[in-house]
């Protein structure tokens, strides 16, 4: 198998790259894992910066990168390794970052960083993270957004009003030896400058201001370098806006934010100026939500934000737009799942930090398929309106099966079961109409498929709750046992089904919640474990044994709280007995142990979440034991010498593995 096919309530499929990516220039794609390894960071990136030696810099506030605790600003190398000496660790969000020679400023909202006290605003040696105890600004009022620097000068700009105790509305400039404030200041009545850019001869200020000494400028202004006076050009926002982001190249200047007009012209949230012009460019990409970030080069466009949109074209908060036309290349379409803050160039990568927790996926709803060699997602995409609550194979199809109605879109009407193209999703002609709508558990085999749910008609003839299907001629077979409740879990081995649900009859034999047939249809009746259970969950079944886990506490007349090993052939318990604090749901076995997952913290009185290992005929717990976090494990798969593992979980072993992991099956590690 070189495919994992899974379904759930999901919506995209994409690499595990935490809030940071690399994005290649020249494959126009996220950079893969094995050049590149993901930073895998929690939180939200809101700033980053080169190092100037292949590496980069980036702030935010987030706790974790790369398995490693680290807080708020960290330091990736040239090889995507996170530097494990570099840890500064500020104590609270870090919005801006620049870079002077050996050193770099950053700004945000924190009281500390490195264990000394910085308000808002801190140098640091670039390569140890070090604070620099010589430069000493003091307090900043508010949040610093945005850092420059050139020569001697910091550029510092954000929503506060006194910077490093001097008064200063939302623009100041302290010395980067010093950190004495200037005396030069730009009168403003900035609610916040959240964006500097720099060029050869000027300063651009971007924010929500409508005067820069007593000058209307509305959100965008440009100040000479030299002197820091005001410049004659004059454009301005509107539209309740404001500029995010600045960008240059050549005589083109690019701007991001929120807004409708660009010096009363329509441009919704990104537009272009010719330098030295008031009026904007013709270009005009129409991106219709706010834009964080724009970066320019090469007759390419970058932007992110919370838009989903440019133009006419769906765009998940990354687009890519031409320089000349400001149509979004349909060449760069890596989806995002959450916003995107900030973009950097670094050699022919670029940076790109935000909220989101994947970026460069696929959209896929409710079921999907990841290449096991490469982890991405491939063709597959049924696109069904609800989530499937399962599927199998045989060896020409994957069936779908749950209470869906449509697939493709709303393509192609099918009642609670498909069968799909293995490659593509797209369903065959196979189509049958189920009553209650709902098919819970199938099984192939011998070009028969097997179906248990929730129904009582199958094709408008009556089938209580299993009905079974021959591959070949498509007909629906006779065989009809009525149960008289919902059937769960189906599954075959050494030429018998077995079912396990809610029922307590077929026809007017009684069989609570478990059950064995004859290929043939005929029902076992050697086999009939007693039971208290109201409802059977789930059971896997190999060497001759199920496990079978359910909410019943007394199995064929011995104690047994909702899980028992019993014998495949008679029905009788195995020794196999343990305790946990609450249910188990669903298993997978390899050939000596069960692998489970359920609502419990401890088997056998020892800490296991959601997830744990257990010997087969004994219960005996096994050390192994993978670390979920933020949520539970709902299934989990036995394959080669992995468990592949889906839930709610966001963490596995202190990593980023939202919703799905894969790990070793003897030591719970990761598999990256």
């Amino acid at each position: 198998m070189d495919r994992i096919y899974m379904t759930g309530n999901f919506s995209y499929l994409g690499p595990n790259t935490g809030t940071v990516a690399l994005f290649d220039l020249e494959t126009n794609s996220i950079v893969p894992k094995r050049f590149c390894p993901y930073i895998e960071s929690n939180g939200t990136i809101y700033a980053s910066l080169p190092d100037g030696n292949g590496g980069f810099y980036v702030g935010g506030i987030f706790d974790v990168i790369q398995g490693q605790t680290i807080e708020n600003l960290a330091h990736v190398n040239s090889e995507c390794r996170v530097d494990l000496n570099f840890r500064p660790n500020p104590d609270g969000n870090v919005r801006a970052i620049t870079k002077l020679g050996d050193s770099i400023f950053v700004g945000g909202i924190f009281a500390s960083i490195g264990g000394t006290t910085r308000s808002a605003l801190a140098k640091l040696n670039a390569i140890t993270g070090a604070v620099d105890t010589s430069w000493v600004p003091g307090t900043t009022s508010g949040t610093v957004w945005a850092l420059e620097n050139s020569g001697t000068s910091l550029y510092v700009g954000g929503d506060f009003s006194t910077l490093s105790g001097q008064a200063r509305i939302g623009f100041g400039v302290l010395d980067t030896n010093t950190a004495v404030v200037d005396p030069i200041t730009r009168n403003t009545d900035a609610t916040a400058i959240y964006t500097i850019y720099k060029d050869e001869t000027s300063l651009y200020l971007g924010g929500i201001f409508t005067q820069i000494d007593g000058q209307p400028r509305a959100g965008f202004a440009e100040l000479s370098l030299s002197g820091l006076t005001l410049t004659t050009w004059a454009p301005s926002v509107s539209g309740g806006g404001w500029i995010n982001s600045i960008a240059k190249d050549g005589n083109k200047l690019y701007v991001a934010g929120n807004f409708s007009t660009l010096s009363g012209i329509p441009r919704s949230n990104v537009g272009c100026f010719d330098l030295g012009v008031t009026t904007p460019t013709s270009w005009n990409p129409n991106v219709n939500n706010t834009t964080n970030s724009i970066f320019a080069t090469n007759g390419k466009v970058f932007v992110g934000g919370f838009f989903n949109e440019i133009g006419t074209k769906n765009r998940e908060f990354f687009g890519v737009i031409d320089a000349a036309t400001g149509v979004a290349l349909d060449d760069f379409n890596p989806i995002a799942i959450n916003p995107i803050y900030t973009i950097h160039k670094i050699e022919n990568r670029l940076i790109l930090g935000g909220n989101f927790i994947s970026i460069g996926g696929v959209k896929r709803n409710y079921a999907g398929a990841l290449d096991l060699k490469t982890g991405k997602a491939t063709p597959w995409d049924p696109n069904t309106d609800t989530a499937p609550i399962g599927l199998t194979s045989d060896a020409n199809y994957i069936y779908i099966y749950g209470s869906f109605s449509s697939l493709g879109g709303g393509a192609y009407f099918r009642e609670s079961l498909a069968q799909t193209d293995p490659i593509t999703g797209i369903p065959t002609n196979f189509d049958y109409i189920f009553s209650s709508n709902s098919v819970n558990s199938a099984v192939a085999h011998n070009s028969i498929l097997y179906l248990g749910g929730t129904f009582t008609t199958v094709n408008l003839t009556s089938y209580g709750n299993l009905a079974s299907i021959d591959l070949i001629s498509g007909t629906v077979l006779p065989w009809n046992p009525q149960g008289d409740g919902s059937v769960r879990t189906l599954a075959i081995y050494n030429d018998s089904l077995y079912a396990s649900g809610d029922f307590s009859n077929f026809g007017v034999v009684p069989r609570n919640r478990i059950a064995k047939f004859g290929l043939d249809g005929t029902l076992d009746t050697t086999f009939n474990p007693t039971n208290d259970s109201t409802s059977m969950y789930h059971f896997s079944i190999s060497d001759g044994l199920l496990f079978v886990a359910g909410d019943f506490s007394n199995f064929n007349g011995t104690p047994r709280t909702g899980k028992v090993e019993i014998d495949a052939i008679s029905g009788t318990n195995t020794n196999l007995n343990y305790t946990a604090d609450n249910g188990t749901f669903f298993s997978s076995a390899s050939p000596t142990h069960y692998f489970i997952t359920g609502f419990f913290t401890t088997i056998a009185g020892q800490p296991r979440i959601s997830l744990a290992k257990i010997e087969k005929g004994t219960g005996d717990l096994s050390s192994w034991n993978p670390k979920l976090q933020f949520g539970n494990a709902n299934r989990i798969l036995v394959h080669e010498n992995y468990a592949l593992i889906g839930g709610s979980f966001i963490k596995v072993n202190d990593r980023m593995r939202p919703f799905f992991a894969v790990v070793d099956q003897e030591t719970g590690s990761l598999i990256e």
